[in-house]
């Protein structure tokens, strides 16, 4: 039977994967630092090279409009500001005398100082100037204008041959009658009105020629390359930048009046935008060079290709270090695994700075050296097991005859009614029975406290009502198993030692119980007590006259694999605790 398609193709990928050899950590590290750096630089690329190009486009064009808005708002403001000072020339009364009568010196000479003070602080800026209708009469606060004398213009010629058509309150602004004065400056616009008598007569013509200077408010610092006045009756134009570009309005390449308000990209790549000047014949047009704002884009973007460069080389040099970092430790972990598994249990792993690494290290030098000890232990169990069948081969000579004197004691005694050498003679035999039984190394608590039962009726028949014993024993933990003779001697000792030296009661506590997974085992005496400073560590009692106390210390830590614990507390006149705590095992 075939496995279905989709199975197949799995098991398919599957064995591919498992064909495929692990590669180095550098190869991983080297994948992996490249897809985290190249795909960011890669998007911004992409951003650069499709959006970003319009973004400048677009944010340009918003600075533009805020931009010709200052502008035109300078623009008007500087004509309102000098289409007044014509108004006040064309309606001074002095001017209107010296110009009704060209001859009066003094009414030349007021019609001056009036002329003077309507321009006054506008001297750079501007020239205001008057004269009649016949040419006699002209007045100029800078030298006059050639181009305003009558006396050699024709009236078809004439700057002012429109204004028969102007109400007598209007005013004509115009770009046409451009000239240059003996200091070098350029007067690019020029606003002019009709002298006006009280009856109505026309007297001459009042004209503010503004210079190119006065505008200079209205063009912001290197933001357009080209700044442009228009006058849309005539279509003449002039740059507000340079005072060298002016005349017609195809002069200027890529401006296009129809296109007023929104900004708009010509074919050069500038992008031009225009606003009206209110209460004008004007537009200003602004036109702004692209090209510095994308030459920009174009360095970022070859600086994003050099820093591209640049991380490839630093994600070749990185994982090569972190590959090394890496790879280092665990060589050095895996040789001292490969030395551990040929017997050499003494080496150990230097701790290494990468943490995951370091705790690596530690569970290993940690293992080699429980392994080491479980080692020792269980040589020094087995040194022990030897001595013990040893003494117990020694102790169990002939043990019938020990066995058959001690019938014969019993017999006696039975015969002649001595019930408390009955008793000693029994006990004795369990205890003798318990010490030479070598079948196993391991007891119930219930035959240990039996034991200490059988010892105890000895000594109570010995001590008589002197001894008093009190035995507390949690019936849970009968049925444990722990190693033989671990209580036997610490109540022995508790007799011997603590109590027989006593003048008074002598009181023994033997206590029992389970607490928390642990079986906690004491003896306690209220007998002479001594220093029991001797017993704060175990290990120094080794060869010592407690060589007993020692023995039953490293038993039950042989057999409970360290997790056992005994402690002596003994005060000098009140008496000594003897506390044993066993893991809890399962009843047998």
């Amino acid at each position: 039977m075939k496995p279905f398609p989709v199975a197949a193709n799995v098991i398919k990928v599957y064995n591919l994967l498992m064909a495929i050899k692990p590669t180095p950590i550098f190869t991983r590290l080297l994948i992996y630092f490249l897809i985290v750096m190249l795909i960011p630089m890669i998007l911004i690329a992409f951003y650069f090279s499709a959006v970003a190009r319009e973004d400048v486009t677009s944010n340009v064009k918003k600075e533009a409009q805020l931009y010709i808005s200052q502008s035109a708002d300078s623009v008007s403001s500087t004509i309102e500001e000098y289409r007044h000072k014509a108004y006040l020339l064309s309606t001074n009364e002095s001017v209107e005398n010296a110009v009704r009568e060209p001859g009066n010196a003094d009414y030349r000479s007021i019609a001056f100082q009036q002329m003077f003070s309507i321009m006054q602080g506008d001297s750079s800026l501007a020239t205001g100037s008057v004269i009649n209708l016949n040419g006699k009469a002209r007045l100029s606060t800078h030298v006059f204008p050639s181009q305003y004398d009558l006396r050699y213009n024709t009236n078809a010629k004439s700057p002012f041959a429109d204004f028969s058509a102007l109400s007598d309150n209007s005013s004509r602004m115009t770009l046409d009658w451009r000239y240059t004065t003996s200091s070098n400056q350029t007067a690019i616009l020029n606003i002019m009105r009709k002298i006006v008598s009280a009856s109505g007569n026309d007297l001459g013509y009042a004209v503010v020629d503004v210079y190119l200077e006065a505008f200079s408010q209205a063009v912001p610092s290197g933001f357009f390359s080209e700044l442009v006045l228009i006058n849309m009756e005539s279509y003449n134009a002039t740059s507000l930048m340079a005072p060298d570009r002016w005349g017609s309005l195809s002069n200027f390449e890529g401006i296009d009046v129809s296109q007023v308000g929104e900004p708009y990209l010509t074919p050069s790549g500038s992008i031009v935008i225009s606003r009206p000047i209110p209460n004008t014949s004007f537009i200003i047009s602004g036109v702004v060079n692209t090209a510095p704002y994308l030459s920009g884009l174009s360095r970022t973007f070859y600086a994003l290709l050099l820093f591209m460069g640049i991380g490839v080389m630093a994600a070749v040099l990185a994982a090569l270090f972190f590959s090394r970092s890496i790879s280092s430790p665990v060589r050095r972990l895996s040789q001292a695994m490969k030395k551990a598994e040929d017997g050499h249990l003494d080496v150990t792993v230097p701790s290494s700075r990468i943490w995951e690494i370091n705790q690596l290290d530690h569970s290993f030098n940690t293992m080699i050296a429980q392994i080491s000890a479980l080692l020792k232990l269980k040589a020094e169990e087995e040194e022990k097991i030897r001595i013990s069948e040893r003494k117990a081969l020694e102790a169990q000579i002939n043990p019938h005859f020990l066995y058959n004197t001690l019938n014969a004691i019993k017999s006696i005694a039975k015969l002649h009614g001595e019930t408390e050498i009955l008793t000693i003679v029994v006990q004795l035999g369990k205890l003798l029975r318990s010490s030479i039984n070598n079948a196993e190394d391991t007891t119930t608590l219930r035959s240990s406290f039996e034991l200490v039962q059988s010892y105890l009726k000895i000594q109570q028949i010995r001590f008589s009502d002197k001894l008093e014993v009190t035995i507390d024993v949690d019936p849970q933990i009968l049925d444990i198993r722990t190693p033989k003779l671990i209580i036997q001697p610490f109540v022995e000792n508790a007799i011997v030692h603590g109590l027989e030296p006593k003048i008074g009661e002598w009181k023994l506590k033997i206590h029992a119980s389970i607490e928390q997974g642990n079986v906690i085992i004491s003896v306690s005496d209220n007998g002479v007590g001594f220093d029991d400073s001797t017993f704060k560590s175990f290990d120094s009692l080794k060869d010592s006259e407690h060589n007993g106390i020692y023995n039953v210390w490293r038993r039950i830590q042989i057999h409970y694999s360290g997790k056992a614990d005994l402690s002596i507390r003994s005060v000098v006149g009140e008496g000594t605790t003897t506390t044993i705590t066993i893991p809890a095992q399962a009843q047998s």
